[in-house]
């Protein structure tokens, strides 16, 4: 699945809030594992829900987004609230991590890339991750009706959709703080007698040694 700058624009500035709400639960658990003052590379960033968290935490925060109005947004929010982020407007599938991070965060961005970058991208983040330094990352996996979805919207699609359980070992070896898996709706998506659609996501809070 792609999005053309117009459809992201349109999306971000649909409403003045959050376009995500709150910030997720995995990465209020991160700011409790790594010291405040740490550095945070927020990737697929969106408006900005984890990256201003961990920044009104103390966190040194670069926030990467393809979006130049969620990003736009994001310094919206962050002025409001007296806060100084680092942005860059880059698309993650050719982005490459150039320096090393106290805690990485992706939160739902693999459906858009191909298994190539996204793997890629783990492994960057996994080189550039300090001594002690945490990831959060949530991902769909193949499990439900989203990838097919996205198959049939188009068939020529290589978005990455894991196998279940994939997540977690590909995090062989660092110390896993949380690890879950759970189903749910998709929006405004139901079957012919009006069942809603589901997707599965897998969340993982982990460690390097």
């Amino acid at each position: 699945m792609k999005f053309s700058q117009e459809n992201l624009t349109a999306f971000f500035r649909a409403s003045e809030a959050s376009s995500f709400g709150e910030p997720v639960k995995t990465v209020e658990r991160l700011a409790e594992l790594i010291p405040s003052g740490g550095t945070v590379l927020d990737l697929g960033s969106g408006d900005g829900r984890n990256t201003l968290y961990l920044a009104e935490k103390g966190f040194h925060v670069k926030a990467v987004d393809l979006s130049e109005a969620a990003i736009e947004k994001l310094h919206r929010f962050a002025a409001q609230r007296g806060l100084a982020v680092e942005t860059q407007i880059a698309d993650a599938a050719t982005y490459s991590v150039d320096r090393t991070y106290d805690a990485f965060v992706v939160v739902l961005l693999f459906q858009f890339l191909d298994e190539e970058a996204t793997t890629r991208l783990l492994k960057e983040m996994k080189a550039n991750t300090k001594s002690g330094g945490v990831h959060v990352v949530h991902l769909f996996t193949k499990s439900g009706d989203r990838q097919r979805l996205d198959l049939e919207e188009d068939p020529g699609s290589h978005c990455f959709y894991p196998d279940d359980g994939w997540l977690k070992e590909f995090y062989a070896g660092w110390e896993i703080f949380e690890y879950s898996s759970s189903t749910g709706p998709l929006l405004e998506k139901f079957d012919q007698e009006g069942s809603p659609l589901t997707s599965v996501v897998e969340r993982i809070v982990a460690r390097k040694p």
